[in-house]
């Protein structure tokens, strides 16, 4: 089971980073305070493992209130 750092970006802008370990079960879920108002794209980053090559989310567009 791959381990390692999540990263979570804001058009290319760090906005949150995770930890997690074989205990997760592969599944990662974060909540993200302090965004401004309006529409961001929002993508998550994996560095690379034993297990696995590093890779990056498609982008999600979130919109806050």
């Amino acid at each position: 089971m791959p381990t390692g750092t999540i990263q979570v970006h804001d058009r290319g802008e760090l906005v949150k980073t995770r930890l997690f370990t074989s205990q997760h079960d592969g599944v990662v879920t974060t909540g993200i305070t302090g965004l401004s108002r309006g529409v961001h794209k929002l993508t998550a980053h994996y560095g690379d493992s034993d297990a696995l090559g590093a890779s990056i989310s498609r982008p999600i567009g979130v919109l806050v209130y």
